[in-house]
């Protein structure tokens, strides 16, 4: 069996989860001895350097300015379609949605979430995007979602055979093993993770944050990751009276994302739509207690011994992260669950199932 993983993402992305998934999947496959192969001649992802020359080979392009794209694209399909004729492959994993079409080999596709079809309002390309994605789905021999909630909302959404999806969960490469709630270093810090735009609901966070006598005098709010603090940001801190100096925008050179994680109160995700929610991984895997939203994939990622809120009830929302934050048996309590819970996400059993996945394909 030889796998092929095609250009797409690694050029779209410097750094990014799909990136990331199919680096530690291709890693974890090639500790299982499949043969594969990356395939991307000018990149932008940082993780594919730290691949076997045998399994890859690329020029990083990360340097070069957007408006190369287009004849980028077209040097690497010209490179990928010649290499995938020039052996004989028995499956191309296509990493991201697109028009090409490679041959009569086999195809498999992961699909990630359906939030373009979901919150169309949050991208002008939405539409664009949604036609592409199901004219890959059409295209491709197999599906892999990344949660049961994704593959619900992919059948009920784009009609797809459920016999055609399988569902394979995502996992975290970062731990932190023993954290101990009074070993922590920024226990008067909540913490945010990721993109504060659209349905990732930032603005709620902030309006229960302001409206909360116990959270504005004992805590303040960690961000780490997503974009640069921007208008859009402080019009937010604005609307409800919150300041700046509430909020510490965590460096990323300087704090990785597990020291933040275990070194915090609590985690606060809520986010009002995820096809997974890797971030509850992380955190858990590094002894961080959890507070999100009970929508779409996170309660399949958290389990039942999460602390959830109502993403309609800013009043509950603030009343379960108080309750937590009041409590440090709660937190302790949490901690341990995280622990539990995490070790049944890993990338060895993400790469036994989509090898699995591609044996009954080719079978």
């Amino acid at each position: 069996m030889k796998i092929l993983f095609d250009y797409k993402i690694f050029y779209q992305q410097e750094y990014g989860g799909i990136s990331n998934y199919f680096f530690n999947l291709g890693k974890q496959l090639l500790n299982l001895h499949v043969d594969i192969r990356f395939n991307c001649l000018m990149y932008r992802t940082r993780y594919l350097a730290n691949l076997p020359e045998n399994n890859f080979s690329g020029y990083n392009v990360s340097f070069v300015p957007g408006k190369l794209n287009p004849l980028i694209e077209k040097i690497n399909k010209r490179y990928f379609e010649e290499t995938y004729s020039k052996s004989n492959f028995s499956i191309i994993h296509e990493t991201y949605y697109s028009k090409h079409t490679f041959g009569n080999v086999k195809k498999v596709l992961t699909v990630y979430d359906m939030i373009n079809e979901l919150y169309p309002q949050n991208n002008n390309n939405s539409k664009e995007i949604s036609n592409i994605k199901n004219e890959s789905i059409n295209r491709c021999d197999h599906i892999i979602c990344i949660s049961e909630s994704c593959k619900n909302d992919l059948i009920r959404l784009f009609k797809v055979d459920s016999s055609k999806i399988t569902v394979t969960h995502l996992a975290s490469d970062i731990r932190v093993e023993n954290v101990l709630l009074k070993n922590k270093k920024y226990r008067d810090f909540i913490l945010y993770v990721g993109s504060r735009r659209g349905y990732k609901n930032f603005s709620s966070l902030i309006e229960v944050f302001s409206k909360s006598n116990y959270l504005k005098k004992n805590f303040k709010i960690a961000i780490y990751g997503g974009e640069k603090f921007s208008n859009e940001d402080v019009n937010i801190l604005k609307k409800f009276n919150f300041s700046k100096d509430n909020i510490w925008i965590v460096n990323s050179k300087k704090y990785s994302l597990k020291d933040i994680y275990s070194n915090v109160s609590l985690l606060v995700y809520p986010s009002l739509y995820e096809g997974f929610g890797l971030p509850l991984v992380e955190a858990m895997s590094c002894g961080c207690p959890i507070v999100c939203s009970d929508v779409g994939s996170l309660g399949e990622v958290g389990g039942a011994g999460l602390k959830y809120f109502d993403i309609n009830d800013n009043y509950h929302m603030s009343y379960v992260i108080e309750n937590i934050l009041k409590s440090n048996e709660t937190q302790e309590q949490l901690i341990d669950y995280g622990y539990n819970r995490s070790k049944k996400f890993s990338w060895k059993k993400c790469a036994l199932e989509t090898l699995n996945t591609y044996k009954n394909l080719i079978s």
